[in-house]
């Protein structure tokens, strides 16, 4: 009974590590949006800031990082700040151009505030408890004049992370955690441009 017990809390307590990483999952349900505005804009440029002073996850074996660091294991070594502002960018333009059809240029600016992907040691774990912690503040603006037209701070992309074998079969599937961060983040931006 005592061992069956400690299990428990073991599995318990795991859970709440990893709730460090963890649900905040929502849509744009709390986001102003940018009303029938989109409708009439047409994408000139996407501009992803990734901070200077945002610290990058550097252990791939620490299956809990602190939720303050940029964690992004999903393209080969190489600069992760570049990798994930061309991540959020191919994002941000696939759900823009759904959202527009008119002719007023503009320009959507994006800031990471978090970007908190799974770590390789958090994908090979078989607890299925792990969330893409993903949020920007996004700015429209006249592509001619610079005028702000639209803005929203703390927009949230966070995403159900797959583990262990899910993850080993989504990635088999053309369904890994960069397809599925960028399919969110579309999806994200453009709910919030046609809120």
């Amino acid at each position: 009974m005592a061992t069956t017990m400690l299990k428990y809390c073991a599995v318990g307590l795991a859970a709440l590590v990893i709730a460090g990483c963890a649900p905040r999952i929502s849509s744009t349900d709390f986001v102003q949006g940018t009303g029938a505005g989109a409708a009439a804009w047409s994408l000139s440029d996407v501009r992803v800031i990734v901070p200077e002073d945002m610290v990058i996850s550097t252990d791939e074996n620490d299956r809990y990082p602190d939720s303050d660091l940029l964690v992004w294991y999903g393209d080969p070594p190489g600069d992760r700040k570049a990798q994930v502002a061309n991540l959020v960018t191919d994002a941000v333009k696939a759900g823009a151009i759904d959202a527009m059809s008119g002719n007023r240029q503009v320009v959507i600016e994006i800031v990471i505030d978090q970007f908190h992907a799974m770590t390789p040691a958090a994908l090979a774990t078989n607890l299925q408890l792990g969330v893409h912690e993903i949020q920007f503040d996004a700015t429209v603006r006249d592509a001619l004049t610079g005028e702000v037209i639209a803005e929203e701070q703390d927009i949230n992309a966070d995403l159900r992370a797959y583990s262990g074998p899910q993850a080993v079969l989504a990635e088999q599937a053309g369904q890994g955690q960069k397809i599925r961060i960028q399919t969110r983040i579309s999806q994200v931006i453009r709910n919030w441009l046609l809120a």
